[in-house]
């Protein structure tokens, strides 16, 4: 597909990006553009100041780890023992990620944000943790790749329908969303 807007890299401060309805889009079947991201996330970005410099530095005095025992119970869940691959989509600075380390051969963080992204990076030792930058519901990885796919405190931005069909696709069957 052909980029036709700016990537997820390249938001605009607004979080508006060139486009009058997607920062970033692309041709699909037939040449129709299809957006990245919806007004709906458009939205609720420039409302709530994720973009906004130093936003990242702040970011995890606000937030809760996940307690133990959830990363217990959606270990359970999923089946697999140890997981292979846990993928957390809006994945912000990496508090949520970096806490399936342990549990998981590999964790995936998706984040769009390069600001989030790049605070996630500095604060992940772990070796077995990476970052993509990506749209939650078009991710780039491989179908039935992943045991886990999870949205810790950060489903409320996405579109709901692309971002569960994107889960299901990259879940390995018997695989849990949470």
């Amino acid at each position: 597909a052909e980029e036709i807007e700016p990537s997820a890299g390249e938001l605009t401060a607004d979080g508006c990006g060139s486009g009058a309805q997607a920062v970033k889009s692309t041709l699909g079947r037939g040449g129709t553009e299809k957006p990245l991201m919806t007004e709906f996330s458009r939205q609720a970005i420039r409302q709530s100041g994720y973009l906004r410099a130093g936003f990242a530095d702040q970011y995890d005095a606000f937030r809760p780890s996940p307690p133990p025992i959830l990363l217990e119970a959606l270990s359970r869940y999923a089946g697999s023992s140890p997981l292979r691959r846990v993928v957390d989509l809006g994945s912000g600075t990496g508090l949520s990620t970096r806490a399936w380390a342990a549990k998981t051969d590999e964790v995936v963080g998706i984040e769009p944000n390069p600001e989030m992204r790049k605070a996630a990076e500095l604060r992940t030792s772990q070796e077995n943790v990476r970052y993509v930058e990506a749209f939650a519901d078009r991710t780039g990885l491989e179908s039935a790749s992943a045991d886990l796919v999870t949205c810790s405190q950060s489903f409320h931005w996405m579109e709901r329908g692309p971002v569960l069909t994107e889960a299901a696709r990259i879940l390995r069957p018997g695989g849990v969303f949470a």
